[in-house]
């Protein structure tokens, strides 16, 4: 009796962690304590690729943004800005404190509000409002304050993150991309 409980209960376990596996739900990156998940770097390089897709159709360009080797610089380049966005943000945190979300959300708002934005994020990016919002705008409002701080502080933005990246504590968990020198490359 208690054997089938356990095969019942590992049976259950397995299914679980397969389920989470195939849904991307696992670490491709740790930033300091923070995990970056494979289901992020596909999102994000779901949206990158729609942008680059409608980038190709203004620009009248018929370039294959489908090919293994674009694929690939894609998620190397999202993984590189997940870990980017990960340090913006904690630096953020430290910066702003508790007002961070008062702060940021107005920035996301006042961008939300302008004409054209839900028609940005669908037509431009392929995605929702509230997707767009995450992905893109919070990213972006946190490094805004972020640069805004540095620069009233009598600091240089690029050359801060530069020094912060190759401080960082990264590891990669894809055989096939490495931290480097502050930035992931192929192996």
């Amino acid at each position: 009796m208690k054997f089938k409980k356990i095969i019942a209960i590992t049976v259950v376990v397995i299914a679980g962690i397969g389920f989470l596996i195939s849904q991307g739900y696992y670490p491709v990156a740790i930033v300091g304590s923070d995990i970056i998940s494979a289901a992020a770097v596909k999102k994000n390089g779901d949206v990158a690729l729609r942008y680059f897709h409608a980038l190709n159709t203004i620009n009248g360009s018929s370039e294959d943004l489908n090919t293994p080797e674009v694929l690939k610089e894609i998620k190397r380049g999202m993984i590189s800005q997940l870990i980017e966005d990960n340090i913006i943000y904690d630096k953020a945190k430290e910066l702003v404190g508790k007002d961070l979300s008062g702060i940021a959300d107005k920035k996301v708002n006042d961008v939300l509000s302008q004409a054209g934005a839900k028609d940005m994020a669908e037509e431009v990016y392929g995605i929702s409002l509230g997707d767009f919002s995450r992905y893109v705008l919070y990213p972006q409002a946190y490094r805004e304050i972020v640069e805004d701080r540095i620069f009233l502080g009598g600091g240089d933005f690029n050359a801060w993150l530069s020094e912060a990246k190759k401080n960082s504590k990264v590891t990669i968990l894809l055989s096939s991309f490495a931290w480097k020198d502050g930035d992931v490359a192929l192996k």
